[in-house]
């Protein structure tokens, strides 16, 4: 197939397969999911030059979003380990051109059903292969060409097909508040359909749903927890208090049933409870870090390796991150970056809220509050973890992003008809 013949709607038609491909295969990282990615960046790019229309849709996040990435490429000349530091910041645009891509070809309510109904799928396939692996001790994690199988103590805290439980934590913050606007949409729905027609959809929903919140669970991390109480609060609280009150019964039925649940949120209150502790000496750490290079910070994924020269004389563990985002940001590409990461969140929320308070058509509104919870819920797990830089969630968050500012679009346009 010669490109001279690709027309721009036939690049709009790969670009949309490509980052249904991406979404798909998003929650297993490796390369595949890139190359989708690259495949829908290059045909994007062509459709501009043929059709002779080169400029983006304007979102309130294109500005903050493309300094934030300058500020990173500025601060590879400033690390304390160049190299490392440019190849993160490549996964850093390659994320950012996620959002992009998203903004400037998601055109339809359909496309973006779409995107949306492959994100969930991917995500609750993620979450029963995890409840698999917690009730047989069967492992699995992803690699570049096979999949490698190690056998894992049961009732283990699984990873499912991430590398590390809060990963996985991190990814189902951001997907069950989705998963739930998907649902409570549909359930809606009842009222002015055929139940027949909706019945099946909704208990499939609902068991995605379950599946997401149990897994979630069972990867005992409690800032995962924290953070989808967060999210359900909000969820609750802006849409459907019954609906949120349900789930938030499973939730705590689940502490009675599953013991290492209860343990684990008794160590929430014990300061001197190991990974309490470290996380502390983690903080402090980080703080000197940014002290020290306060501008443009020690360098992309440098905080691991640096780490030992501002290590707590107590500290007993060598830990690969701050522990908290918005200080890891501070520490590897300093202060500015600190701001402008602030800025996008900022401008993030205000944006979600005046949709959601705006839009007309009750699922699009829904799906807002699904996308607003699980930011929420992200922005608190977050005060307790890393996980944005891994390629799940990154890809994820980066999307959601995207969607986020489509959802305004829609929200505009259907001001204009009236």
């Amino acid at each position: 197939m010669h490109l001279k013949k690709i027309k721009p709607a036939r690049c709009e038609t790969i670009i949309e397969v490509s980052l249904l491909i991406m979404v798909f295969l998003s929650p297993v990282g490796g390369a595949l999911a890139f190359f989708a990615l690259l495949v829908a960046v290059f045909f994007w790019i062509y459709k501009m030059i043929i059709s002779k229309e080169i400029k983006l849709v304007p979102a309130p996040l294109n500005y903050p979003i493309f300094i934030f990435v300058l500020v990173g490429f500025c601060s590879i000349f400033f690390s304390t380990k160049p190299l490392t530091s440019f190849a993160a910041w490549i996964i850093l645009l390659t994320f950012s051109l996620t959002y992009f891509l998203i903004v400037n070809n998601l055109k339809s309510r359909k496309q973006l059903e779409r995107i949306i109904k492959a994100l969930v799928i991917a995500t609750t396939l993620v979450a029963v292969i995890g409840i698999i692996q917690y009730y047989t001790g069967l492992g699995v994690s992803y690699r570049l060409k096979y999949f490698s199988f190690d056998f894992l103590q049961q009732g283990y805290r699984v990873k499912s097909t991430m590398s590390n439980p809060n990963i996985l934590a991190g990814l189902f913050v951001l997907a069950i508040p989705l998963s739930l606007s998907l649902l409570l949409g549909n359930y809606k729905k009842l009222h002015y359909a055929s139940k027949t027609k909706t019945i099946g959809k909704d208990i499939l929903m609902a068991l995605s749903a379950l599946a997401m919140i149990l897994c979630l669970i069972f990867t005992y991390s409690r800032g995962g927890w924290i953070g989808l109480l967060g999210a359900l609060l909000i969820f609750g609280w802006l849409k459907n208090k019954k609906f949120f009150i349900l789930f938030l019964l499973s939730i705590l039925l689940s502490t009675v049933l599953i013991g290492g649940v209860r343990n684990r949120l008794e160590s929430l209150t014990n300061i001197y409870f190991s990974s309490n502790i470290e996380r502390l000496y983690g903080w402090q750490s980080a703080l000197k870090i940014i002290k020290d290079h306060p501008f443009f910070g020690c360098g992309l994924n440098t905080f691991q390796q640096i780490y030992p020269q501002y290590m707590a004389p107590q500290a007993k563990e060598m830990l690969a991150h701050a522990h908290n985002t918005f200080l890891q940001i501070g520490a590897e590409m300093g202060l500015i970056a600190l701001g402008i990461f602030i800025w996008i969140f900022f401008t993030l929320f205000s944006h979600l809220w005046y949709t959601f308070k705006n839009i007309p058509e009750r699922n699009l509104n829904i799906i807002t509050l699904g996308v607003f919870s699980g930011f929420v819920g992200f922005f608190i797990h977050s005060q307790f973890d890393v996980v944005m830089d891994y390629t799940p969630v990154g890809l994820l968050l980066w999307s959601l992003m995207g969607i986020a500012m489509v959802l305004g679009r829609f929200s505009k346009n259907s001001k204009t008809k009236k």
